[in-house]
């Protein structure tokens, strides 16, 4: 019985841990509020609005935007969003790696068209995200306060 019990305070007292460091918020809400406390100006963005809609649409799912390549320790899916904007990036397209510049244009293919231009050494699994041409222009307005 006495183990029993000292089962139950483990396991009471680990949870109370988690979620006091936000163990109660999924990854993707974490980093959102991570994100949220690293950009507070946004430059002119409403960052919680964007990180929620980033959120609401799973991008926090395969990007990071905190420099990092890992999402719960494991491999980022898609490449870090920080200091994308302005960067050169080697992509393949239909195939045939070249170098191109980030830009507005290119991000917003990049949603639009996710399969157009695979940045190299991803994986081209990035799906068409629902997102109209305005939540596409607010999203690629936060990528480049991201430095």
């Amino acid at each position: 019985m006495q183990m029993i019990r000292f089962a139950a305070a483990l396991i009471l007292g680990v949870s109370l841990a988690l979620t006091g460091c936000g163990g109660d918020k999924n990854p993707a809400e974490r980093q959102a509020a991570v994100k949220q406390a690293d950009h507070p100006a946004g430059g002119g963005v409403d960052v919680a609005a964007v990180t929620k809609l980033m959120q609401d649409k799973t991008c926090f799912t395969c990007h990071t935007t905190d420099g990092g390549d890992t999402i719960n320790g494991v491999k980022a899916i898609g490449p870090t969003l920080k200091g994308l904007f302005g960067r050169s990036e080697a992509v393949l397209t239909n195939g045939v790696e070249r170098m191109i510049v980030v830009d507005d244009a290119y991000l917003m293919k990049s949603m639009k068209e996710p399969m157009a231009d695979i940045t190299k050494d991803y994986a081209p699994a990035m799906v068409v995200p629902p997102l109209t041409d305005e939540e596409i222009r607010t999203i690629v307005e936060y990528i480049k306060t991201l430095k």
